[in-house]
Parts: C-alpha cells; structure tokens; sequence
C-alpha cells in the first residue's frame, strides 16, 4: 500500500481551528458592568440611566462620540464629555472586577483549552492588567492570545481588522477561526473579516439582528463544543 500523501493532505492547512471571543462581553457580563458604571457617573450629574437609553445610543462601549449622541439627543448638559469617559473609564474596570464569569462559556472554553484548541480574545477594557486579571480568573491553564481595542476607538467593538488581526497574532487563516460574538456588530465584523460567527446575546443585546451568524444561543446552560468547532473544520482553500 502506498504512503505517499495525497494532493489534499498536501494541501490542508496546519494549524488547529481557533476558538476566538470578545472577553469581557461572553466570557463575562460586562455589559452590565459598563452599564453600572455609567449609572454611577450620570447619578452625579442627576441624570438617571434606563436600559432603553443604554441600549438606543449604543452605551455598551460609552465612547465620546456616542456619549455626545445621547446628551445632545435627549437635550442634557454636554459640557465635560471628556472627564465623563474619563470617569467611567475608571468606574468600568472595577465594576467588571466584581461580575462572576459566564458558566457555560468558562466551561466551553475549559473543554477547548484542556483539547489543545487555540484561544484568542479580544478586550475594549481601557488597561492591559485588567485584561489579564480576566483571563487568570477564567482559569484556563491555557496560553490566550490577547489584542486590545480601547473603547476609545471608533465605535469601541471590534472592526474587521481587530479580528483579522487577532487570527494573525495566532499565526490562523480568518477561516480557521470560530468568533464567539456577543453583538450584531461584533458578529458581522467578524463575519467579514473571514471567520465563522456564533452569537451569544445578553439582555441587552438578545433583541438584535444576528443574521448571517452560524448559531445563536441565547441564555445557554452548555455550549456544544464539538458543533462550534465542526464549523471551522474542515477548512479549504478558496
């Protein structure tokens, strides 16, 4: 019997299919974190905060611009944008600090990471040690490879090209990688950057279009590892 590899094993990709996830969005409950924060810096200016404003002026990521967007649309004080950001910037990290990790996720990760998956996250949180002190709480006893968008950028989700380069640092093709998104936004970046999306809402996000993702789980007691993963596998060139 011959051994000599054949054209298609010759010309399959290396590299494992990647479990990549926005961090503090699915592994956490970061929304609500970001949304305690800033309901603690409006109090100070006697403005109270609703989910329905959270989630109209796109406040999971309080960027300046979207910040602006909301004083100028609902008619408030505007004055001090910038020592506001600056204040939930502050107030957003510690609130996260204390938001309990999303079961389902920190085992689905845990299953990959004791499988020898790659894992990749990307975070918006404003310092790297943040970051990390999220990923030690995950316990995954797993490398995780880490690209830091600040919120401060853009929209403050992740682009394309957050995404692309995520897959780079892990040294994948964007085909390889299954993203692991908790917004349409995010999901759709993802989408376009070349990866295969599964959604996985919270109560803020669970009434948005995610369209065009491979899975959606909402409120999910397990996630199916082998099924995520099934969606990178096998991967072909174009």
């Amino acid at each position: 019997m011959s051994t000599t590899p054949s054209k298609a094993a010759k010309d399959a990709p290396s590299a494992k299919p990647c479990l990549v996830f926005e961090l503090e969005t699915i592994a956490f409950n970061g929304s609500q974190a970001i949304y305690e924060a800033l309901e603690t810096v409006f109090k100070t200016r006697g403005f109270q905060l609703t989910p329905e404003i959270f989630i109209r002026f796109n406040l999971t990521r309080p960027t300046p611009r979207a910040l602006n967007r909301m004083t100028t649309a609902l008619a408030i004080n505007s004055s001090g944008i910038e020592a506001m950001s600056a204040e939930i910037a502050q107030q957003w990290p510690k609130k996260l600090a204390q938001t309990k990790a999303v079961p389902a996720v920190v085992k689905l990760l845990g299953d990959a990471a004791r499988q020898g998956i790659p894992l990749g996250a990307i975070t918006g949180c404003p310092a790297d040690p943040a970051a990390q002190d999220l990923i030690k709480a995950l316990a995954l006893k797993a490398e995780v490879a880490l690209v830091n968008l600040p919120a401060a950028n853009g929209n403050g989700r992740p682009r394309p090209e957050a995404w692309t380069k995520l897959a780079h640092q892990m040294q994948a093709a964007p085909a390889q990688c299954v993203a692991l998104a908790n917004s349409a936004v995010t999901a759709q970046a993802a989408i376009m950057a070349g990866m295969h999306a599964v959604a996985i809402p919270d109560g803020f996000s669970v009434f948005q279009d995610f369209g065009g993702t491979d899975m959606v789980f909402e409120k999910p007691a397990s996630l199916p590892l082998a099924e995520i993963m099934a969606l990178a596998a096998p991967v072909t060139k174009a």
